[in-house]
């Protein structure tokens, strides 16, 4: 579990690209060819596509849509909230 900030920023600097899967699971990862390995799209079209800044992904053959960020265009700045000082086992949830 991670309770430091700067143990949280240089876990994040390891992964490059977020993915929001059809199933509304997100995952980090390193490299377009992981993600090419995961969904089944090129790395080569991903890389297009990012350039063009577009984030829906679609494989051929498949009704399945993906979303794919860019993390260093995403901010990250550092965010204060009230919430309880030790960390929850729940998840959130989208009723939508």
């Amino acid at each position: 579990m991670i309770t430091l900030e700067k143990d949280m920023e240089k876990y994040v600097k390891k992964y490059k690209y977020l993915v929001v899967f059809p199933d509304r699971k997100v995952e980090l990862f390193k490299s377009l060819r992981d993600i090419q390995n995961s969904i089944c799209i090129d790395s080569s079209t991903i890389s297009k596509k990012l350039n063009n800044n577009e984030n829906i992904f679609t494989p051929k053959g498949s009704d399945f849509v993906f979303h794919i960020r860019q993390l260093d265009q995403l901010p990250l700045a550092s965010v204060s909230t009230c919430c309880p000082q030790t960390p929850s086992n729940e998840s959130i949830s989208d009723s939508s």
